[in-house]
Order: structure tokens, then sequence, then C-alpha cells
């Protein structure tokens, strides 16, 4: 998966930044901030690591700014599911819907 350099979430664009030694220094492969509107991931891991923590990175923003009160396990279960949806079903997120 090629992950962008900025995301829009509920209205605002965040900008995604590769930050190393996140695990190391705040035991985490990905951290996100709704004030400075980033979303940072350590680029030291698989790669499929790496695309699931941005799914989780992205939840954790909407749980933050829609008020969602998802607990932390939630979360890390829907950035799971949604990397293994979206890996597992080549084409999904192409251009638009087509009806058969």
């Amino acid at each position: 998966m090629k992950i962008p350099s900025k995301i829009k979430i509920g209205g605002h664009w965040y900008r995604v930044e590769w930050k190393r030694n996140l695990y190391r220094d705040h035991d985490a492969a990905g951290m996100s901030n709704a004030n400075k509107l980033t979303i940072e991931l350590d680029p030291t891991g698989e790669p499929s690591h790496i695309d699931e923590i941005f799914w989780h990175e992205i939840i954790e923003q909407i749980n933050y700014r829609f008020e969602l009160n998802l607990p932390h396990d939630k979360i890390s279960i829907l950035g799971t599911v949604i990397h293994q949806i979206i890996t597992d079903n080549p084409g999904l997120l192409g251009e638009g819907c087509q009806v058969k």
C-alpha cells in the first residue's frame, strides 16, 4: 500500500511523517496528534505492519474528533481488520463503485 504524505480526516489535513525510533522512544510504531495534525510512522518496521499502524492512527483520530470513546483495544482491532480487508481485496479502493 502506498501511504500518502497527507490525508484528510474529519475535514482536517494531517501530514504523514516518517520518524525513526518511535518504538524505542515511545513504545509505539505510530503516533498521531490532533493539535499538530500529524500522523507519525516508524519506517523501520515491516511494510504490512506499517500499513496496519497507519489505519490504526486514522481510527485514533476519528475516535478523538468525533468523541466515539472507543477503547484502545477496539481501535487496534479495527485497524487490523481494515488493513486486512484492503490488503486481501485488491482494487477495492479503486475508481468508484461499479454495478454489475
